[in-house]
């Protein structure tokens, strides 16, 4: 009757734990950023952002 206990690993793996080696990095949340329509845009073109045709921050154009 002496037979060995088998235990499975139950915690999940998340997105802190899961390197081990601390590569993981957090990336900056970009929705706490408004830009007001009068405000520079942020790609450097010197533009305001409602004239701005940049493809970083205006995807759609």
């Amino acid at each position: 009757v002496g037979g060995e206990v088998k235990r499975e690993r139950v915690a999940k793996v998340t997105g802190e734990s899961a390197g081990g080696d601390g590569t993981v990095k957090k990336q900056p949340v970009k929705k706490g950023q408004k830009i007001g329509p009068n405000e520079p845009c942020p790609c450097g073109s010197g533009k305001k952002f409602k004239k701005c045709t940049c493809k970083e921050y205006h995807p759609d154009l």
